[in-house]
């Protein structure tokens, strides 16, 4: 809540309390609270705490650094093609609906290939996200695109992946992918600082961030528990409060 929080407040809390069965109330104020808040707190057995904003400055004190270091993996498919399970006397032809999808510009989210093990359809953006960032190892964050050809193998039939033909689906043995993959590197400055506190000392010192991914705002903050020394990293969608 916002503004001095006045006893009018305090002395509806443990109604509400008893109404939802909680064992604990714990009244939170951005501004504090009046003497008569305070005292009011004291006889309903009701905890008080404060969430104040700092100077940035202080992060320093506190985590030794003022700004957050992202790095973005990226990857641009030039070329992608598939063994397929069959001899190579065998001709195969794709399914109507697979060939709509690569016949003009190959869209990497189309969801052409089928998960064998599940059943479920995942396109090739969904299959690259199996591989390991290992294959990022000899990049150097912030140089110049690199160009790599990748194999992804699946010894396993379980594990494997299938594509719709016009005779039915049929298993993948490897991809071979061309592409251009780089590390991109960003800073992100530090956008608020604050504490969490009760009457006599702070609890939890938060420093907070904003960052995005494909287009989506994200809150990333770290909150250092002061007892513990103990800090924990949340990160929330800001347009959707998850």
């Amino acid at each position: 809540r916002k503004g001095t929080e006045d006893v009018t407040w305090i002395e509806q809390l443990p109604s509400k309390r008893k109404d939802v069965g909680a064992h604990k109330a714990v009244a939170v104020s951005s501004t504090g609270f009046s003497s008569g808040a305070i005292n009011m707190a004291k006889v309903k057995d009701i905890e008080l705490r404060t969430l104040e904003e700092v100077n940035p400055n202080e992060i320093l004190l506190w985590f030794g650094f003022k700004e957050l270091t992202v790095l973005n993996y990226h990857i641009n498919f030039k070329h992608v093609s598939i063994k397929l399970s069959v001899p190579k006397s065998v001709s195969v032809e794709v399914s109507p609906e697979v060939h709509s999808s690569v016949s003009a510009v190959f869209d990497i989210n189309a969801p052409i290939f089928v998960r064998k093990k599940d059943g479920n359809k995942v396109s090739l953006l969904d299959i690259w996200k199996m591989v390991p960032n290992s294959i990022y190892d000899d990049i150097t964050p912030g140089q110049s695109k690199t160009k790599k050809i990748i194999r992804l193998n699946f010894p396993d039939e379980e594990e494997r992946f299938q594509i719709l033909t016009v005779t039915g689906l049929i298993d993948i043995e490897h991809f071979i992918i061309h592409a251009e993959i780089w590390i991109e590197i960003k800073k992100r400055p530090l956008t608020s600082v604050r504490f969490y506190r009760d009457e006599d000392k702070i609890l939890t010192k938060t420093a907070e961030f904003q960052l995005e991914h494909q287009n989506v705002p994200y809150s990333l903050e770290l909150h250092k528990l002061v007892e513990s020394g103990e800090q924990v990293i949340t990160i929330r969608r800001k347009d959707t409060n998850k």
